[in-house]
């Protein structure tokens, strides 16, 4: 394809975006590439993620220190009716990302608040604030919603933006179903570190399927490019993409890459039952790519072998491969883990 078909022309760049969940992984790395951008970035968080405080304190330690002239935060919850009170001033945009994540958890009452009140409202200050953009993170287990509430909430969201383009129209709505985003500041429960703490602990490590699950794992920047390109179009109405890496990988596969990448020993494995939510497979439609590219010019496409040299890089010292080490990722990053 010649390099014009590749060429994003936008329809509008925004001057300033709210981010809510912006403590978060995907919200940190967007809010980092905003203000690289030039875009001024008004963030809020809750910091009830299940990272622990010291990683999403970094993370905004780290968003103020490289641009504090255009970040501005605020500590709330977007359950709250009191969110909409917030002194925003003029939006552009809302990427709406906060939410009670995880595919194993119970906590009803905390899905409903978290992933649909929560959505709910900050829907409203995206239309109160006369935004012309509303982006919500949703997932890939929504093919699978009756596998978890966490699945049937981010459907459920998905099902009410439809029915708020129908009913009230003027927002330019896009839905975006990550498929399992790894990179660096992420999670410590996050496949990439567990097995990475496998690795310089030797300690087996707990995994359903004998490691022979099947996911799009999507780099980090992969997912942010493509919410960049996403801004910067208008489209009104609504519409939802899935943001999946090419091809599906197993966790066997990134084992195999991070033995290589760290030149450690894989200390082996044990198995333990699967759940509900722990299917074998969850693979992307097979139109995601030509979707994103139809209307972005743009989809993922970094490697798993890359991305995870790329998390390798970040989380263990140059040119220091750990042999016979028993530090371990906490260890290594005792501010932030």
């Amino acid at each position: 394809m010649s390099p014009e078909h590749h060429r994003l022309i936008p329809t509008r760049r925004p001057s300033r975006v709210l981010i809510t969940g912006v403590a978060g992984f995907v919200g940190f790395h967007l809010a980092r590439r905003l203000l690289h951008e030039g875009v001024a970035v008004i963030g809020i968080d809750d910091f009830s993620a299940v990272a622990p405080r010291r990683l999403q304190d970094h993370r905004l330690e780290t968003l103020r220190r490289e641009n504090n002239k255009g970040f501005a935060f605020f500590e709330a919850d977007c359950g709250s009716p009191s969110v909409g009170a917030l002194p925003f001033g003029r939006l552009d945009a809302v990427v709406h990302l906060a939410a009670k994540t995880g595919v194993r958890g119970d906590e009803r009452a905390r899905y409903i608040e978290s992933n649909i009140v929560g959505f709910s409202q900050a829907l409203q200050v995206a239309q109160t604030q006369d935004a012309v953009a509303f982006l919500y993170a949703s997932s890939s287990s929504v093919q699978h919603p009756e596998s978890s509430y966490y699945a049937a909430t981010k459907l459920l969201n998905e099902h009410f933006a439809e029915a708020f383009a129908r009913a009230a129209g003027g927002l330019t709505l896009y839905g975006m179903r990550f498929f399992n985003c790894y990179g660096a500041y992420g999670r410590t429960e996050m496949i990439a570190y567990r097995l990475l703490d496998a690795l310089l602990l030797q300690q087996p490590i707990a995994l359903t399927h004998g490691g022979n699950q099947q996911r799009h794992f999507t780099y980090v920047d992969d997912v942010v490019e493509t919410i960049w390109r996403l801004l910067l179009r208008e489209r009104i109405g609504h519409r939802v993409f899935s943001i999946a890496s090419p091809h599906p990988s197993r966790v066997n596969d990134m084992i195999d890459l991070l033995v290589a990448q760290t030149g450690l020993a894989w200390p082996g494995h044990y198995d333990v039952p699967a759940q509900a939510s722990d299917v074998v497979a969850n693979p992307a439609p097979a139109t995601a790519q030509a979707e994103l590219e139809e209307a972005i010019a743009y989809h993922p496409s970094t490697s798993l072998q890359e991305g995870l040299q790329r998390v390798v890089d970040w989380a263990l010292p140059a040119q220091q491969h750990w042999r016979g080490s028993r530090h371990n990722l906490r260890n290594h990053f005792p501010d932030v883990f």
